[in-house]
């Protein structure tokens, strides 16, 4: 059981030692406090303008822990915006044009009675002459 929670623990602390080191490009979508902890409560250690490239190390409960320069602090996730993303663009479908096969009416392989028989059996044959 110690093996395991051994393993266990050794597991957490790589993967957060390597979170940080997976960081990504993003920009701030609006001015936004860079704050030395992750609340409104820290100390605010400078202030970003819209559109400031910043590397993103973490995000959690609502902030990111960013680097500027050789600035780090954290911002509201709310005014972080990823590198890669843009405006939804819409892309109108082209319109597929069906051509329906060819449809071939051919006359009927037997002519059909010039009339109805009338319903019943059938009328007796003509007396011999």
């Amino acid at each position: 059981m110690f093996r395991f929670l051994k393993g266990i623990s050794a597991f957490f602390a790589l993967s957060a030692s390597t979170l940080s080191a997976f960081a990504y490009v993003a920009y701030t979508t609006g001015n936004v406090n860079m704050r030395s902890g992750p609340g409104t409560t820290f100390e605010v250690l400078g202030t970003l303008s819209s559109g400031t490239q910043v590397d993103v190390n973490q995000c959690q409960n609502g902030w990111c822990y960013i680097r500027v320069g050789n600035l780090k602090g954290w911002v509201s996730d709310n005014y972080v915006s990823a590198a890669g993303a843009s405006p939804t663009v819409v892309v109108k479908p082209r319109a597929v044009v069906v051509t329906p096969p060819p449809v071939v009416v051919r006359p009927p392989a037997y002519r059909p009675p010039y009339r109805p028989r009338p319903p019943g059996p059938p009328p007796p044959p003509p007396p011999p002459q």
